[in-house]
């Protein structure tokens, strides 16, 4: 590290706490640029080729003595542990009504993927135009936003995924599998963007208690089963429609084009989920990774506002870089050992076979090229997100259906988009 320049003038105080807190000589520059000094001014009155030449220079000669914030309001990135626990499990349980229904269910595959990829890239695009004007302080408009998104989407997907059930023949049972999938996941949005996830813990009790009982001991009747499901979704539904009332008059005008991110990814993951997903014990393989998204979604708070705080606790913006890292490679760490845990024990429940083990394992790195994709889209980084996993389907999709393949396709997705992240995250603007 080169000496530091000293100074042959006195700096104000000002100026002064301006380098105390910056974290580049960049940030120094705005500041100074902010406050009216010019090229010519600081060539004139300091001696130096231009402002950021004599930014570079207060950079390397005031110590840096950064003071935290006092916030009056919330922490940015503040979350509470257990909130995101609970979503984890509402992730997570409805494989419990989807295994026990599956087996009534033949030649279904077709409309049940078709129903999942449509449920979730549409319900991403709408949780997005929800959490806008959410976070734009407008709740109610939210709240609307997802009534509304909810109204439409099934209005618009019933009759696309029932026609797709009926062309590839895959009977009444799996049609309605399929509608009761895609219903959940899009009631399941509007009431998680309400904060309601005692709610829909309670919504999937019917169901998912009484697929429990069936798995193990093989009673009641099939038709208990299907009809606790089918109560489990009506209610999904019905509460949705309740927890978002409002009297507010939505408008998603000038919002739909930052929607199509959020969809597109969400379709995507989607994809590679349902591409990698064996027919035969195709449950236990999707289990543990839908479990993991709390956890996931966790992680993301935990590290935003952890690069957050750290803007104002590391002295230089090498400092800065190699804490920030460390906070990625920590919340990578920590939630593929959630992950771990998880698909240990599907394994130890259902003791799959070769291809379905090395498809567990092929998902632990999909999980956590996930988990890294939402950390890049939460600091506004989408396209390069949007090509990596675009690539990793294609792939996917052209190659042939081998559990060895799909484990190495994720494992280069999760070491490419960690080789994006790596260059992204050390940049001080994205976590203002």
């Amino acid at each position: 590290m080169s000496a530091p320049t000293v100074l042959p003038e006195a700096i104000d105080d000002q100026v002064r706490e301006l380098c105390a807190n910056a974290v580049d000589a960049l940030e120094i520059a705005a500041g100074l640029e902010f406050g009216g000094l010019t090229d010519e001014a600081a060539a004139l009155r300091h001696g130096h080729a231009d402002v950021f030449a004599y930014a570079e220079a207060l950079y390397r000669s005031v110590p840096r003595k950064p003071v935290e914030p006092v916030v009056d309001g919330p922490v940015p990135w503040a979350g509470n542990q257990g909130r995101h626990a609970v979503r984890g499990i509402l992730f997570g349980l409805p494989g419990l009504c989807y295994v026990t229904a599956a087996q009534a269910v033949t030649g279904s595959t077709v409309v049940l993927v078709v129903s999942l990829l449509l449920a979730w890239a549409y319900g991403q695009g709408a949780a997005y135009l929800a959490y806008v004007a959410i976070g734009h302080g407008d709740r109610d408009a939210g709240l609307a936003v997802a009534r509304w998104g909810l109204r439409a989407g099934l209005a618009v997907l019933a009759p696309v995924i029932a026609g797709v059930g009926v062309l590839t023949s895959a009977g009444p049972a799996g049609i309605a599998l399929a509608l009761g999938q895609a219903a959940y996941l899009l009631a399941a949005g509007v009431i998680l963007v309400a904060d309601g996830e005692l709610v829909l813990l309670a919504v999937l009790i019917p169901g998912c208690v009484v697929s429990a009982v069936y798995l193990v001991s093989g009673w009641p009747q099939p038709w208990a089963v299907w009809a606790a499901g089918a109560l489990s979704v009506a209610e999904a539904v019905v509460l949705a429609e309740i927890v978002s009332r409002t009297p507010a008059r939505a408008s998603v005008r000038g919002r739909l084009l930052g929607a199509l991110a959020p969809a597109l990814f969400g379709a995507l993951c989607g994809g590679l989920l349902a591409a990698g997903t064996p027919l035969k014990n195709g449950a236990l393989v999707m289990v543990p990774l839908s479990l993991s998204m709390g956890a996931a979604e966790w992680a993301v708070f935990r590290f935003r506002r952890g690069g957050h705080l750290l803007l104002g606790r590391t002295a230089t913006a090498r400092r800065f870089a190699r804490a920030v890292r460390g906070e990625l490679f920590g919340a990578l760490g920590r939630y593929l050992a959630v992950l771990l845990a998880l698909t240990a024990l599907a394994w130890l429940a259902g003791r799959p076979g070769y291809g379905e083990t090395l498809r567990l394992a092929a998902n632990l790195a999909l999980g956590g090229a996930v988990l890294v994709a939402l950390i890049l889209q939460s600091c506004g980084i989408n396209a390069p997100v949007l090509g990596l996993f675009g690539v990793a389907l294609a792939a996917e999709l052209a190659a042939p259906q081998t559990p060895e393949l799909q484990l190495g396709a994720y494992l280069a997705l999760l070491f490419a988009i960690t080789c994006l992240a790596w260059a992204a995250v050390a940049r001080t603007p994205l976590h203002r």
